[in-house]
């Protein structure tokens, strides 16, 4: 056998070989990139559901604490309301006509009634049109002289108003210059009409203090902020994580430049009052000119999907492994199948190099050399035949030998 023909049989045996391995590295690199590709679109599909359920608890939060709060300024205004039509106030006489002591006496205790069982008023005073103090439930306080343009105009007849946030903590506070304050006020303008174009004026003082509490605990599970605004972006109060200062300007605040007026509630993910990115849900009061807003970091709405996503790393590793793992017992088992397959290969190289060998042998024979099966027929005789017989070898195959004997020599 010529030897030069071994390297070209290797190379030609190997070829299906290399091209089943490159199959196999194909099938786990595409299966691996296709397990990658689910899990992602997994963990992002699990990110947008966590992202919506934070904006779902934020417009709930936000519902929840504009009904509480805007139920505690109508009651606040309710209560004025029924102050304002009570017989306990007496008739003035005049505008600024002084009150006798029983008069003033009988108003203040009525003021005090007011505020009972109202935790969200600080005071209640009755001011004339020029601004003094006739009557107040706070002690020492008649008789003072109020600068009525911090409390703006009177709301009309039959009605009320909330005034804007004012620095202070009551009556006393309500003066012209600079007034500095840790505390602040909310004022509540309702006017008391006595009769012959006579007006006074009902002033409750709103502590957004307590606003503010109603915020920290209604968001005691939710780690977020809440603020109290203004329709027109005046901070009223917040919990203790918003940075800015009650009184100050929200008009930056997306909610305030992109949502109103057009739209009363809503939510979306992104800038706040707090830095970072928030989970955003706002809702306006339905009586009052009052935002209410809720913030949560998207850090925190998120932290139950990065534990999931902790698993499904996991996953990832343990089904990388896994492919790994399969793809290499498949590329053992195709060598192993290889190195078979080339051991088989010499062996039929080996028997026929050998038949080969045989047939060189026996033609080179002068003895008649034949074979036969187990019922006697020829299978193979050697050119020695031709010279005995005079006949092709052709001739031979399939008979029996007794055929070809001479009767005699049988």
């Amino acid at each position: 056998m010529d030897s030069r023909s071994s390297p070209v049989m290797l190379q030609s045996s190997d070829t299906p070989a290399l091209s089943q391995r490159l199959r196999v590295y194909l099938a786990a690199g595409l299966l691996s990139l296709a397990m990658l590709l689910a899990l992602a679109v997994l963990a992002w599909y699990e990110r947008n559901e966590a992202l919506g359920a934070a904006r779902a608890r934020a417009e709930l939060m936000s519902r929840v604490l504009e009904d509480q709060i805007t139920r505690a300024v109508e009651a606040a205004s309710l209560n004025l309301r029924v102050l304002a039509e009570s017989p306990a106030l007496p008739a003035w006489l005049g505008a600024d006509a002084a009150a006798s002591s029983a008069d003033a006496a009988t108003t203040q205790a009525g003021l005090r009634q007011a505020l009972q069982g109202q935790t969200v008023l600080r005071s209640v005073a009755l001011l004339s049109p020029r601004g003094r103090v006739l009557a107040s439930s706070e002690a020492g306080e008649a008789g003072l002289q109020v600068e009525l343009s911090l409390l703006g105009n009177w709301p009309g007849e039959g009605s009320d108003r909330l005034g804007r946030l004012l620095p202070g903590r009551g009556v006393r506070d309500l003066h012209a210059g600079s007034v500095t304050s840790p505390v602040s006020m909310l004022p509540l303008l309702r006017p008391l009409n006595l009769g012959g174009g006579r007006r006074l004026l009902l002033l409750a003082l709103i502590n957004p203090d307590t606003l503010a509490n109603y915020q920290s605990q209604a968001l005691a599970d939710l780690q977020g902020a809440a603020l109290l605004s203004s329709f027109d972006g005046q901070l009223l109060a917040s919990s203790e994580s918003v940075p800015q200062a009650p009184g100050s300007r929200l008009s930056a605040h997306p909610v305030f430049r992109d949502w109103l007026p057009a739209r009363e509630f809503g939510s979306y993910v992104g800038a706040g009052a707090v830095a970072g990115s928030q989970v955003v849900a706002f809702r306006a009061s339905r009586t009052r000119p009052l935002v209410l807003l809720v913030e949560q970091p998207v850090e925190l709405a998120l932290q139950s999907w990065r534990d999931m996503l902790y698993v499904l790393l996991g996953i990832a590793a343990a089904s990388t492994l896994l492919i790994a793992g399969a793809t290499w017992v498949v590329l053992r088992s195709l060598r192993n199948s290889a190195r078979g397959r080339a051991a088989l290969s010499r062996a039929h190289e080996r028997v026929a190099a050998r038949e080969q060998e045989l047939r060189v042998l026996l033609r080179s024979l002068q003895e008649f050399v034949f074979r036969t099966d187990a019922s006697g027929a020829i299978t193979y005789v050697n050119a020695r035949w031709t010279t005995l017989s005079q006949a092709s070898t052709d001739q031979a195959l399939g008979q029996r030998l007794e055929d070809l004997v001479e009767a005699a020599e049988r």
